[in-house]
């Protein structure tokens, strides 16, 4: 069983192999469509090859694999977007921002012999010419409940503007107690499987969404602020971009005088203060 899904082998008399995978749930997500799709291919040969009609059982040639695919899609019929920790980093810097991944795998040895591999990651995302004047920080909210909110106000809309595509990329997540971590990577894990997910966040941890997709942004932005995990919030429009940190914090960094602003007046509710960052001003000397 992975992310949610069994599959089940059934071999017949015949020499047909089948291989059904279904959603373990009965009930999908609110929004969320399954389209079953058979494919029948000679054995050894790849399941992508065109849909070939079903074969006569009583035929004597080699075993023949029948694949029955559930694929979960979201309501407008597409399965959630996610991109690799390259991938994200080439979409941020195509709308604007500077963005680097540099990832090695180590093996350690375990003493059940089965050895242990740690994925390492360094990365940065800034503004280029970045002004630490235009940055925003603020402390987490004191109410739970508030969590929603402010993760809705970090996000590319408004009022007046309609929700715009953006990026939220999680890159950092573990820090805090097992207890915390266990109850935020089930939802996280629930959540990117009932969307289509099969990959792990390690290997996926960006997600991008578009313009019906509002909820879902805010959704999971709220997990990343209540657990602690770090995320990034990139619109694609690459006015601003937002950060939530493990360290209890959040930030929002504008490209421009008018989005600082607009920024400044929205989350001041939140106590959003005008912080120069150390880090940044020794980047711009």
């Amino acid at each position: 069983m992975r992310h949610g899904l069994e599959r089940a082998v059934h071999i017949a008399a015949t020499d047909l192999i089948v291989v059904q995978e279904l959603n373990s749930s009965a009930v999908p997500a609110v929004g969320v469509t399954g389209r079953r799709e058979r494919r029948w291919t000679p054995a050894g040969a790849s399941s992508d090859t065109a849909p070939q009609s079903a074969p006569d059982s009583s035929s004597a040639g080699p075993a023949i694999k029948c694949q029955l695919f559930a694929t979960v899609m979201m309501g407008d019929g597409c399965a959630m977007k996610t991109l690799t920790w390259e991938q994200a980093a080439e979409w941020t810097n195509s709308v604007g921002l500077n963005a680097t991944v540099d990832r090695s795998v180590q093996e350690y040895p375990t003493r059940d012999g089965k050895g242990e591999r740690v994925c390492r990651i360094n990365k940065s995302i800034y503004f280029l010419n970045e002004d630490p004047v235009l940055r925003l920080t603020l402390p987490l909210p004191n109410l739970p409940n508030q969590v929603a909110y402010l993760a809705n106000a970090l996000l590319p809309y408004s009022e007046s503007a309609e929700f715009q595509t953006c990026l939220l990329w999680m890159t950092d997540w573990g820090i805090m107690s097992e207890v915390s971590e266990r109850v935020a990577n089930s939802l996280a894990e629930c959540f990117r499987s009932a969307r289509g997910e099969r990959n792990l966040l390690i290997d996926t941890p960006a997600h991008l969404f578009d313009e019906a997709e509002a909820a879902d942004a805010q959704t999971l932005l709220t997990i990343a602020i209540v657990f602690g995990w770090d995320c990034y919030v990139i619109p694609k429009h690459g006015k601003y971009y937002a950060f939530t940190s493990h360290d209890e914090y959040l930030e929002v960094v504008s490209n421009s005088t008018a989005m600082h602003q607009r920024f400044k007046g929205g989350l001041e509710r939140w106590h959003a203060a005008e912080r120069v960052s150390v880090t940044q001003v020794s980047r711009q000397t």
